[in-house]
């Protein structure tokens, strides 16, 4: 009797896992935009101007960019600075525009900002932590559209089309510092602020050994200074992390093959 020999392939890890509802090739563009948007974000942080931009494009009220981590308001920046939008009127999904009485224009649809979300954080503006680690495991990030004022219409519009500003009452010192301020803590820092009168030859000192960023509240230009600080430090732990990963990242098994013989 002859022999013959079947191959019967190991069950990885993903068998009996429910089929995703979209194609591999639609998967692969997925994950290549949110690599993308990650660049993007890096360079921007990168970008020594960064802390004068995130000032002057933060603008007072519920959808101010403050809301959002430092990497995502790095992403909107640039977004913007390409498209030649002005952020200070606020960035918003297409529901929270809804709820303040806007609409996103018909032909801004395809023209959407994009800040990245962990997976399952849909109908919230938590965005940290910022590329996808938090206590070492893994976190997937998602592209999420957002849309500027400008690109919303509503009975608020100014009649010259131009964007309307910030409330007189609005502190967007104290807005920004809280945003910044949060950072810091993501990034392990804490953030402390010194007296007038105490001696100082930066805005802002950062002591990395006791992972800790002084700044002088009366001096010129600190909170632009902090946000340019901040943008290194993240960018540098970025660096870092993938570093770590890619070091301890192990190499794909091979795929296991059974022999049976049957007689």
């Amino acid at each position: 009797m002859g022999t013959t020999t079947r191959r019967r392939r190991a069950k990885g890890k993903g068998a009996g896992t429910r089929k995703s509802k979209y194609t591999d090739e639609q998967i692969a563009a997925f994950r290549a935009q949110d690599a993308e948007l990650v660049e993007q974000a890096q360079d921007a942080l990168a970008d020594p101007a960064f802390g004068a931009k995130v000032i002057a494009a933060t603008g007072g009220g519920a959808l101010s960019i403050a809301r959002y981590s430092l990497t995502n308001q790095a992403l909107l920046i640039r977004q913007a600075e390409d498209r030649g939008l002005d952020l200070r009127g606020g960035v918003g999904t297409y529901r929270q525009w809804k709820e303040a009485g806007r609409a996103v224009k018909a032909d801004q649809f395809g023209q959407a900002l994009f800040i990245t979300r962990p997976v399952g954080r849909q109908d919230t503006d938590a965005d940290e932590p910022t590329d996808g680690e938090q206590e070492g495991a893994p976190v997937r990030f998602r592209a999420k559209k957002v849309y500027a004022r400008a690109q919303t219409t509503g009975i608020e519009d100014d009649a010259d089309g131009q964007e309307p500003q910030a409330d007189e009452d609005t502190d967007l010192e104290a807005a920004v510092y809280e945003s910044l301020r949060k950072e810091a803590e993501r990034a392990g820092y804490t953030l402390t602020l010194w007296e007038a009168h105490e001696h100082y030859g930066r805005a802002v000192e950062v002591d990395h050994d006791t992972r800790t960023i002084h700044v002088h509240d009366d001096a010129p230009g600190g909170l632009e200074q902090l946000a340019g600080i901040l943008g290194e430090i993240l960018t540098e732990q970025t660096r870092a992390r993938r570093e770590k990963r890619q070091a301890t990242e192990p190499t794909a098994p091979a795929e296991t093959v059974e022999e049976i013989t049957v007689l």
